[in-house]
């Protein structure tokens, strides 16, 4: 698939990653011109993903973040956002999900 716009950038902040700063760039992203979508779900969509990476993950550590990508061309759109992975309180995942 060719892609007609991408944008690629890293988000972090002191206290961990600022999901109102991924929320912009994720809006920035869709006021350059990609397909008709409905910005109000994939604002939505962005925080919730956002957060849960602040939430759940090391990007909401100090100096945590996440990678954050949005794809699009004629009829499509895609974002992607990558978490720091582990977890924010650095313990191990033995015994999660039981």
């Amino acid at each position: 698939m060719a892609w007609d716009g991408r944008e690629v950038q890293r988000v972090a902040g002191p206290g961990g990653v600022d999901v109102r700063a991924v929320r912009a760039l994720v809006g920035d992203a869709l006021a350059k011109g990609p397909p008709q979508v409905d910005v109000g779900d994939v604002d939505v969509i962005t925080s919730e993903i956002a957060t849960n990476a602040r939430r759940y993950s090391a990007s909401g550590r100090p100096g945590g973040g996440v990678w954050v990508v949005v794809l699009y061309a004629e009829r499509r759109l895609r974002v992607e956002i990558q978490d720091d992975g582990g977890r924010r309180d650095g313990a191990d995942d033995l015994g999660r999900g039981r």
